[in-house]
C-alpha cells in the first residue's frame, strides 16, 4: 500500500506542470463578416494584455496587438487549400528582436484535431481529443512534454466563448499559441 501511494505521489508531480503564464481569453460577441475577434486578459480578466484584430476578408486574416503599447506583435492569414487547413503567420520574437515567419497546417482526421506548427527551425503539434475542452502543444522532439494548453470553457457554447491559456515553457513567445487559439476556435465553429 505504501508503494502505491509513493508511486502515485511521484506521478503526480511528474505529470502536473505549473503555468508561467496564464490568460483569460474572451471572444467579442458580434464580429460581422470577419474573423473572431478577441481580448486577452490577465488570470482575473482585469487588465487586457493582448487583443486579436480581423480584417474583413473570405479566409482568416488576423493582427494580434500587445497592450498597452499597442505593437503589432502577430499576424496570420489563412492560405487556400482544399479539405484542410493551412496559414502562415509572422510573430515578432522579443528575444532576436525579429519577425519571425511561419506555417500551421491542419492534418486530415475524422474526429479529433491535430495541426503542425513550423516556426523558427521548430515543429510544434497543436493537438486536441474529440469532443474534448482542452487543445495542448507539444514540441515534436520531446512529445510527452506539454509547452502550453487552453481550456474552453464550458459555459462558451450557451454565451461569448471564453479560454483560459496556461503556458507551462517561456521558449516561445505567447503570440504563437494565442493566434494558433483562433485558429483553433474558428475551425472549432466550422467543422462541427
Amino acid at each position: 500500500m505504501m508503494r502505491l501511494l509513493q508511486f502515485l505521489f511521484i506521478f503526480h508531480f511528474a505529470v502536473c506542470q505549473t503555468a508561467e503564464k496564464k490568460y483569460y481569453i474572451r471572444k467579442d460577441l458580434i464580429s460581422g463578416m470577419k474573423a473572431g475577434e478577441y481580448s486577452i486578459y490577465d488570470p482575473k480578466g482585469q487588465t487586457i494584455q493582448y487583443r486579436i484584430e480581423s480584417h474583413l476578408s473570405f479566409r482568416q486574416n488576423i493582427d494580434l496587438i500587445s497592450y498597452p503599447s499597442k505593437k503589432l506583435v502577430g499576424k496570420l492569414k489563412q492560405q487556400y487549400a482544399t479539405m484542410i487547413y493551412k496559414a502562415r503567420f509572422a510573430v515578432f520574437d522579443d528575444s532576436t528582436e525579429q519577425w519571425a515567419n511561419g506555417t500551421i497546417f491542419q492534418h486530415f482526421k475524422l474526429v479529433d484535431m491535430k495541426f503542425t506548427i513550423e516556426w523558427s527551425n521548430r515543429r510544434i503539434s497543436m493537438a486536441s481529443d474529440a469532443f474534448s475542452f482542452v487543445t495542448r502543444f507539444y514540441d515534436e522532439k520531446e512529445p510527452s512534454k506539454v509547452l502550453a494548453q487552453f481550456t474552453k470553457r464550458i459555459t462558451s457554447y450557451l454565451f461569448v466563448s471564453k479560454f483560459d491559456m496556461e503556458i507551462f515553457e517561456n521558449d516561445l513567445p505567447d503570440a504563437l499559441y494565442l493566434l494558433c487559439l483562433a485558429v483553433r476556435d474558428l475551425l472549432s465553429r466550422t467543422q462541427t
